[in-house]
C-alpha cells in the first residue's frame, strides 16, 4: 500500500525477510548446527545466481549481508553496483567494485570481470556457510 499527504509520500511493506545472511550466521547454535537452514539454502544461492546470469546481471557484491533469510527461503538484495552484461565478461574496470573479502582476484586488480567473479564471490558466502554448518565458530575463519 501507500499513504499520500499533500506534500509527503510514502510506502508500507511487508516484511521479506528476518535479516541477513550475515546475522544468522552470527547467531546459529555451534551445538547443533545441523538444524539451521544452511544446507538447503545452498543450491537455492547457486540457483538465484544463475537466474541472474540468465538476465545478463552481474550482482557484483555478493556477500552474506546482501542476502536476506526468511523461513525456508534466501534472496539476493543490493543491486546497487550490478552491472548488465554481454558475453561472458564486463569491460575493463579500473575502479573494484564490492566488498574486497567477497571479491575475485581479477577484481581486486581491476581486470575484467564477469559471471565467474560473481561465482567466486558466492564461493567465498558457501565458505563461511559450511563453516557454520560444521560446527566451526566463523570468527575463526
Amino acid at each position: 500500500g501507500r499513504v499520500e499527504a499533500s506534500r509527503e509520500f510514502g510506502m508500507i511493506l511487508t516484511p521479506v525477510a528476518e535479516g541477513n545472511l550475515r546475522e544468522y550466521l552470527e547467531c546459529v547454535d555451534l551445538t547443533n548446527p545441523l538444524d539451521s537452514h544452511i544446507r538447503p539454502w545452498l543450491p537455492c544461492l547457486a540457483s538465484g545466481l544463475t537466474y541472474l546470469h540468465s538476465l545478463n546481471i552481474l550482482h557484483k557484491d555478493i556477500k552474506p549481508q546482501n542476502i536476506l533469510c526468511h523461513g525456508d527461503n534466501i534472496l539476493y538484495t543490493d543491486f546497487g553496483l550490478s552491472k548488465l552484461f554481454q558475453g561472458d565478461t564486463l569491460t575493463v574496470s579500473t575502479d573494484p567494485s564490492g566488498t574486497v573479502k567477497y571479491c575475485a582476484p581479477e577484481v581486486r586488480q581491476g581486470k575484467r570481470s564477469g559471471r565467474r567473479s560473481d561465482v567466486f564471490s558466492l564461493g567465498t558466502v558457501y565458505l563461511e556457510m559450511l563453516t557454520v554448518a560444521s560446527g566451526r565458530d566463523l570468527g575463526k575463519l
